[in-house]
């Protein structure tokens, strides 16, 4: 005769499947969310936190059907067969383990004997016949199960109070150091935090001896607090439920008045494009200092050049490769601090475009967004259909603009200017004939051709000029006698490297 061994019941499946379930739902958002190169100590606290977090969501209906449960054999008392019926236990009862083995040696197989015929005015029906679990086994089970979900609850609050009060707030600041070894790091989040901890310790202290003056039950007001989360926690629920209920309504009524919605957005883009370029200009003035000691890098500051190196991998752009789009000279090193802002900024205006409004930007796109930027452009001048124009009619590169002038080569005299300045428009309306562009916009275009092609054959004539002048590099060391090394120590790097930090986040969030 068999014996029926160990099962797990349904309701210990059926919770471990929902925290399964909250977790790999939690991991997979996480890998969708997380932004590169997170740390992956990130990956395991804030997949603790949002677990324990949601696993209420799997811990609350158990808990309400063993209150039912417990209840319901209440009120039915020792009627176990009454209780078996209205208060199943089946899905909670652990099977018994299997005995141990018989220490004789196994039988022969016996030869089953047929059941014996039932006797006059005996029920048949096996169902009925098995005597159901007395009323103290199902308050064990209950009580089995109540202990069992008190540990869960006092695991996940405990969890979900030490990561929010302590273990987050250390970890956010630890990242947020740009301090240059763990350890400094480590005392920065401590001297960050320590406040906090203290005032929090201190709170904790006052209420334990208050507690144990007024003989309080500890557990019972562990269970207040956890029934103050729960209802705040519906409370938010039902505030976001009742949001999302009444965007159906809110979404008519704002289409009913759809002037009034469309001139909101337009302030707001406004408003977002100003923040934007203000949090553009502030990265790309923060990316100077980084791209001066790039350069001192390599000669006055070697001892710091590790460091430094640290801070230019943490940039969002290549600090090397600072390039300038001049309306005149076109591509160049710049030369001056001013100039190596510009430059960054135009690069992130040009990353804005790739990015969000997935535009490509050619080297006539950026000559021609330089002479908006220089202001040889009339104000106001719409300059995005003579990019597309000339993007459609193939002219991608400066020389392709330069070729328009027919004094690109040289040879032509002084006086006729004019007439090259008429070539160079009667071949910009034949590019713009479907988009014709407005007449102040026409002739300074052609003047900005005429002037970069003069500047370069005057350049190209210039015998005089020495290396100095026409390399950029010597240009720019040149500017840098300014930059004294010694006013530079390892706060002030982290101070820049802090900037950075935060310069790059506020430019994320504007784009």
């Amino acid at each position: 005769m068999s014996t029926p061994g160990f099962a797990i019941p349904a309701a210990a499946w059926s919770l471990a499947t929902e925290f399964g379930i909250i977790g790999v739902c939690v991991a997979a958002l996480l890998w969708r969310l997380a932004a590169p190169k997170t740390p992956f100590h990130v990956y395991i606290t804030v997949w603790l936190s949002w677990s324990f977090a949601l696993a209420l969501v799997a811990l609350v209906p158990l808990d309400l059907n063993l209150v039912y449960l417990e209840r319901c054999l209440d009120h039915f008392g020792n009627n176990t067969r009454a209780s078996a019926i209205a208060c199943p236990l089946e899905h909670w009862r652990f099977s018994p383990p299997p005995p141990p083995p018989h220490p004789h040696p196994p039988q022969p197989p016996q030869t089953p004997q047929p059941p014996l015929p039932p006797q006059p005015g005996e029920d048949v029906d096996d169902e009925d016949a098995r005597e159901p679990p007395s009323h103290e086994d199902d308050l064990l089970v209950v009580q089995q199960w109540k202990d069992l979900l008190h540990g869960l609850w006092l695991t996940v609050y405990a969890v979900t109070m030490a990561h929010g009060w302590v273990i987050l707030n250390f970890q956010s600041a630890f990242n947020e150091s740009r301090q240059f070894t763990v350890f400094k790091r480590f005392q920065q989040c401590f001297r960050d935090n320590v406040i906090l901890v203290c005032i929090a310790s201190a709170c904790n202290i006052i209420a334990l001896a208050v507690i144990i003056v007024l003989n309080l039950d500890l557990y019972y007001i562990i269970y207040g607090m956890m029934a103050v989360t729960n209802a705040i926690c519906l409370v938010v629920v039902a505030f976001l439920v009742g949001f999302g209920c009444a965007v159906v309504p809110r979404a008519l009524w704002h289409a009913s008045h759809l002037d009034k919605s469309l001139r909101k957005c337009m302030r707001e883009v406004a408003s977002l494009d100003v923040k934007y370029n203000e949090s553009a200009t502030d990265l790309a003035a923060k990316m100077v200092a980084v791209y001066q000691l790039r350069r001192a890098a390599a000669s006055s500051m070697r001892t710091e050049g590790d460091k430094i190196m640290q801070m230019v991998a943490e940039c969002p752009l290549d600090v090397a490769a600072a390039v300038l789009m001049d309306p005149v000279r076109g591509p160049s090193i710049p030369s001056t601090s001013g100039e190596v802002e510009r430059a960054f900024l135009s690069h992130l205006h040009e990353i804005e475009l790739d990015q969000v409004h997935k535009l490509k930007m050619t080297e006539v796109d950026r000559w021609l967004a330089a002479l908006e930027a220089g202001g040889h452009l009339p104000q106001g001048a719409t300059i995005f259909l003579v990019q597309e124009a000339m993007f459609g009619a193939g002219l991608r590169r400066l020389g392709d603009i330069d070729h328009l002038d027919p004094g690109v080569k040289g040879g032509t005299k002084s006086g006729e200017g004019g007439a090259r300045a008429e070539a160079i428009g009667k071949q910009l309306d034949l590019i713009t004939t479907e988009t014709p562009i407005e007449p102040a916009l026409r002739v300074a275009i052609v003047k900005a051709v005429v002037r970069r092609n003069d500047n370069t054959l005057r350049i190209m004539r210039d015998d005089d000029h020495s290396d100095e002048r026409t390399d950029p590099m010597a240009a720019a060391e040149k500017t840098q006698f300014g930059f004294d090394p010694a006013e530079w120590d390892v706060p002030r790097l982290v101070k820049v490297r802090v900037g950075i930090r935060r310069a790059a986040r506020r430019y994320r969030k504007t784009k």
